[in-house]
């Protein structure tokens, strides 16, 4: 059974056997975050003209890197550190970066 409510955005309610969850409902233009798996990839998203702002996120075992275009925001998970201390002196020098 799916039930739908609208809070300023829609969410579908999935009842299961009484159990509720909320599901985000995708039919309704709600825009996700995009993957992106290959560094080459990510270099050319970072340099398009409508790329603001680089995000780089350390944690114990990976290192994100989030590019914020106009539509989507981007990811890219670098799982060697000196892999993304490569990256991170290659990205376009007019973007913003930031590390968290």
């Amino acid at each position: 059974m799916i039930l739908e409510a609208d809070f300023g955005f829609r969410l579908g309610l999935v009842v299961d056997f009484g159990r509720f969850c909320v599901e985000p409902s995708h039919d309704d233009g709600l825009i996700l975050p995009k993957q992106i798996h290959e560094i080459k990839d990510f270099l050319l998203t970072a340099r398009r003209k409508d790329a603001r702002s680089v995000k780089i996120k350390r944690s114990k075992d990976v290192v994100k890197f989030k590019v914020r275009c106009s539509k989507y925001l981007y990811t890219l998970c670098v799982f060697d550190n000196e892999k993304a201390d490569k990256l991170k002196q290659s990205l376009p020098p007019g973007l913003s970066v930031q590390d968290l």
